[in-house]
């Protein structure tokens, strides 16, 4: 059965829990049955440490609210750093302890990039060869086989990425047949994909291919939903304040489902049929004051297309 669930976005968290129990509360009120929550938002991982008292105090007020719970990495979380590649796999151990401690369903990870986002404007767009770019995805998916086997009751969901000018591609999961592939690579029954509607809106404007095709390459493999809306224009990677970019509707804007362009029945319906993972209505925290009429047209449109 699907879940439709909402995520607190962790710059309203920014290190503190005092918010999570009212937050959690209203979430249940509007009748979702889930939360994703930002492990970079909590403090409960310092420089690649899980801080296990952080993580019980969260755990603590997670069970007083019956919701199923999956957790989002860090962003700058990187399985192809070329430095500090280290650290990134101390992180990314530390998030599934994380998730096995709070009771997390589902750990959703950004897969490796060529060109990490904190390098942006510092170096050079880079392509790597056929070799160079096989031997890092073999490198990534031996580093997830071994590390996400260690947790067998959490699904890893490897996301597909979101476009940036100029550096796109960055990221292989811009294309939904390379995360695919990534995927079977490497193949352990809880590493599947998250399927991010806004990221896929603007990699299939900007690549090229068809949005509804692209989506249909995910069948089987699908673990997990992020829902929300923009129009499909890719911005530079200075574009960064919503107040700018909404007018022109530049860049992953995470709106709430309807306001932007996406043809959810197209993209979602074939897939909805038997998923009985979680659909987060994924939203910027400036979304907030309005989050009960958003996510009752959430709720809405996921029944009219059949995942209801």
């Amino acid at each position: 059965m699907l879940t439709l669930s909402t995520n607190i976005h962790d710059g309203r968290l920014d290190g503190s829990l005092a918010k999570l129990p009212g937050d959690l509360s209203r979430i249940l009120a509007l009748g979702l049955g889930g939360v994703e929550i930002g492990v970079h938002g909590t403090d409960a991982i310092r420089c690649g440490r899980l801080d296990r008292r952080r993580t019980s105090e969260f755990a603590s007020i997670l069970r007083d609210h019956p919701l199923a719970l999956s957790v989002h990495s860090p962003d700058t979380l990187d399985l192809m750093a070329r430095r500090d590649g280290a650290l990134h796999l101390e992180v990314f151990r530390s998030c599934l302890e994380f998730c096995e401690l709070a009771g997390a369903r589902v750990l959703v990870v950004h897969p490796g990039r060529w060109v990490p986002e904190t390098d942006f404007g510092v170096v050079e767009p880079w392509r790597p060869g056929p070799d160079e770019a096989l031997e890092a995805l073999e490198a990534e998916a031996e580093t997830i086989r071994r590390i996400a086997a260690e947790f067998p009751n959490v699904v890893v969901a490897l996301e597909n990425a979101r476009t940036y000018l100029p550096y796109s591609p960055y990221a292989y999961a811009e294309f939904p047949d390379r995360l695919a592939e990534q995927v079977d690579r490497i193949g352990l029954p809880n590493v599947g994909i998250c399927l991010d509607t806004g990221h896929l809106h603007m990699s299939s404007r900007l690549h090229g291919f068809p949005e509804s095709e692209g989506a249909a390459r995910l069948a089987g493999r699908l673990a997990h939903l992020h829902v929300h809306d923009n129009f499909g224009r890719t911005g530079y990677w200075t574009e960064k304040t919503q107040t700018h970019q909404i007018p022109l509707g530049r860049g992953d804007l995470h709106m709430p489902p309807g306001l932007g362009d996406i043809d959810y029945a197209l993209v979602l319906g074939p897939l909805l049929a038997g998923f009985d993972g979680i659909a987060v209505c994924e939203l910027r925290g400036r979304y907030l004051d309005g989050l009960g009429g958003h996510i009752a047209a959430f709720k809405a449109m996921m029944e009219r297309i059949g995942g209801g």
